[in-house]
């Protein structure tokens, strides 16, 4: 059963045996799902009470977690602390910035089946602290899930405090997308050393794509807190590395965040899988039925003005300065090799209506590592 993404193992668990490295690159399944009964914001079935998490019954527990659900010590003790963004109530100064948990204690083990993506993957796994601050949890559905059982089994999770944190999912707070492709929900938090009152969490789990590459076991970048954390920090099921740049790079391509383009400015500089990481923007947005102009990425990256500079500063420590000719000038440098395609690349980059499929295939077929 596919476990819910906020609340992951740092006790040791079986590793997944993994595609070997030389395997092709599967295809990416877009899920086509069918009507569901949750396709508006709280609508979850009568056992999801939102404020009060109260515990389903044992059968119900048995079920998800294959033992008791009074049962206060979880089979796995998991726990993750995530610094997300500061609190609007503090400032954003290294010594002052707030720590928000997104920790809680699940009944089973985290069999790996989602895997984080995104700013906070690439603060917590691969930047440490020179990230910048997220404002939610980004996570991709590795296999079929039902989000019902899920929240459920989060409301379960939630039932006890986790070292003097107590989480809610309050009504209102869970959702589905209409056509059934994505689903997310905002747990909410309390503590006694949180003078502000309630905080909030936001998990977000795509299920339009399968990660294209295998997904890895990755360790949390060292932080000067980890010393003082009442247990060890986990190791997190992740995207690749390369696939996350990918989602990155799609992403500036669609939208004008400037947090896409600073993410992937942190990497320009730093040695890439450059043949793997263009075969896999030119499938993704094929995949999207979106052409690819690298010519017009980099000139956006070049010139910089489509980018919501002010969406960054938020997210950013105040003492941080935005260098924007910095920035694009790196992401000119550093992913200038997205222009370099192959004739196969190059034929699918164009094929806005999916019509080369044998083209697609033999990408498709290349060896996973460029």
């Amino acid at each position: 059963m596919f476990r819910p993404p906020c609340a992951i193992a740092c006790c040791s668990w079986p590793r997944e045996a993994a595609r070997p490295r030389s395997a092709p690159i599967p295809r990416a399944r877009a899920r086509s799902r069918g009507p569901s009964a949750i396709t508006r914001r709280g609508a979850c079935s009568s056992t999801c009470r939102g404020k009060s998490c109260t515990a389903a019954p044992d059968s119900a527990g048995a079920k998800l977690f294959g033992r008791r659900a009074n049962n206060a010590q979880p089979a796995a003790g998991a726990a993750l602390l995530l610094r997300l963004r500061p609190s609007r109530h503090h400032d954003r100064g290294e010594g002052n910035r707030a720590d928000i948990p997104a920790s809680a204690s699940v009944r089973a083990r985290h069999s790996g089946q989602a895997g984080l993506q995104g700013g906070t993957c690439l603060r917590k796994m691969f930047i440490g602290s020179q990230g910048r601050f997220s404002t939610d949890l980004d996570f991709t559905g590795v296999e079929e899930h039902d989000h019902e059982d899920i929240i459920l089994e989060m409301m379960q999770a939630f039932a006890q405090p986790f070292h003097g944190i107590q989480f809610a999912i309050p009504d209102g707070s869970y959702y589905e997308t209409q056509d059934g492709l994505s689903w997310g929900v905002n747990p909410t938090y309390s503590h006694g050393w949180n003078a502000s009152g309630v905080g909030e969490v936001k998990l977000q789990i795509s299920r339009r794509e399968t990660p294209t590459l295998p997904t890895e076991r990755q360790p949390q970048s060292e932080q000067s807190y980890f010393k003082l954390l009442p247990f060890a920090p986990a190791e997190i099921i992740c995207l690749a590395l390369a696939e996350i740049l990918v989602e990155k790079i799609r992403a500036c391509h669609q939208r004008n965040k400037a947090r896409d383009i600073y993410d992937l400015s942190m990497f320009a500089t730093r040695p890439l899988d450059q043949a793997l990481i263009r075969r896999l923007v030119v499938l993704k947005l094929w995949q999207a039925r979106d052409s690819f102009d690298p010519a017009r990425l980099i000139q956006k990256f070049q010139d910089g003005r489509d980018f919501d500079w002010d969406d960054l500063r938020q997210l950013l420590n105040r003492a941080v300065v935005i260098d924007r000719e910095r920035i694009t000038a790196d992401c000119v440098r550093g992913f200038g090799f997205l222009a370099n395609l192959t004739d196969d690349e190059r034929m699918l980059a164009r094929d806005q209506y999916q019509r080369e499929q044998a083209v697609a295939e033999r990408l498709r077929a290349s060896p996973a590592r460029g």
